[in-house]
């Protein structure tokens, strides 16, 4: 067995089979077990590893994707899009929008959902969320992009804070800028958590608050809280920002498929968005869409 688990007791005298599954369990819960150490929590016995499977596939059912589409459905699309008509285009593009988990580093998101990207096979309700912190500092990582670093805690005991980059244009958080920057990211996540407790804001007025009135309007203790807000300030432990993924792995995406969701970077391959008369295409017919929407 793996050194961070506690097998069942007499676990020595398992058969084979046994220990074969206790095996299967332990890495089928491998991300949690490597997020629950760079929290600071401890190990998990095989009955705990066990719960935490159920959690998952609990939070997965609850939000299965429903009326989504296919890779097949994508691809006929793709393949004959100058026969669409506008309606067409629009069912596919709203069925696919619905769908899609879209990657960002940190964390990537659908509807209803969180997906941890730094460890494997793990979901977060976005119903469970209760605050959203973000670092003052925000990163330039390229000649045209910022990031800001955003703190989510959560009332999920199985996972109860994790990290989101935020990005956008550059300027986008400047510091004379940072009220417009700030208040897209408010509009952004006040729409995706419905149960938030605290304003989006700073790091250190969450971190304020809950020194003040020493409690947490969330399942968590406020030690806890405090410590992860530190490790946030600090770029430490699961907010190493140098660490964290922008992608998930084979095996969450596999994970995902199997509840009928897509990943945006195979959805846009299929999509063919890289070539100029497709993209141009399926671009406009999300311009018509966005704008019939705001009319």
């Amino acid at each position: 067995m793996g050194g961070q688990t506690e097998g069942k007791a007499g676990c020595i005298d398992l058969c084979p089979e046994c220990l074969a599954e206790e095996d299967a369990v332990q890495a089928d819960v491998q991300g949690y077990l490597e997020y629950r150490k760079a929290v600071g929590l401890g190990k998990l016995n095989y009955e705990e590893q066990k719960e935490y499977i159920a959690h998952r596939t609990e939070i997965l059912e609850n939000h299965r994707v429903e009326n989504g589409i296919t890779r097949q459905e994508l691809a006929q699309a793709s393949d004959h899009y100058k026969s669409l008509s506008d309606d067409e285009c629009e069912d596919i593009l709203c069925r696919l929008a619905h769908s899609m988990i879209t990657s960002t580093v940190g964390a990537a998101y659908g509807d209803d959902l969180f997906i941890p990207t730094g460890f494997e096979k793990m979901a977060v309700a976005a119903e469970d969320v209760f605050a959203v912190a973000l670092a003052t500092d925000f990163r330039t990582d390229s000649l045209s992009h910022e990031q800001i670093l955003c703190a989510l805690f959560t009332n999920d005991p199985y996972v109860p804070v994790f990290p989101m980059m935020y990005e956008a244009k550059l300027g986008f958080f400047d510091f004379m800028k940072s009220k417009k920057g700030r208040e897209a990211l408010k509009i952004v996540f006040e729409q995706k958590c419905p149960n938030l407790t605290y304003p989006v804001g700073e790091l250190k007025e969450l971190k304020k608050t809950i020194k003040k009135e020493r409690t947490v309007n969330g399942k968590m203790d406020p030690d806890f809280a405090l410590e992860r807000i530190s490790d946030a300030d600090l770029n430490m432990g699961v907010f190493a920002t140098k660490k964290l993924q922008s992608s998930l792995t084979p095996q969450t995406a596999a994970m995902l498929d199997e509840y009928g969701y897509i990943l945006d970077n195979e959805a846009m391959q299929i999509l063919k968005m890289d070539k100029m008369f497709n993209g141009k295409f399926w671009k406009k017919q999300l311009e018509r869409i966005a704008k019939k929407v705001q009319s």
